[in-house]
């Protein structure tokens, strides 16, 4: 709830949900097709593009920089 808890537009977090893949640190993070979750896999065919962030280690704490640029893969 971001009237409760605030919004992050930049910065450090750890994930509540684990990173689809095995991420090693420094992986780029993608927004998955699925559920919203965070995936070291490029999304498919049809689906869009879009960096989240970094990993920084393999316990969901990443760098939150999302891109404001975004693909449609074919």
């Amino acid at each position: 709830d971001p009237d409760v808890d605030g919004m992050l537009l930049r910065g450090f977090v750890t994930l509540k949900v684990e990173t689809e893949g095995v991420e090693a640190i420094g992986s780029v993070l993608y927004l998955s097709a699925s559920a919203g979750a965070a995936t070291v896999t490029v999304p498919g065919s049809g689906d869009f593009a879009r960096i989240i962030g970094y990993s920084l280690s393999t316990s969901e704490q990443i760098y939150f920089n999302p891109d404001n640029t975004w693909v449609e893969v074919a």
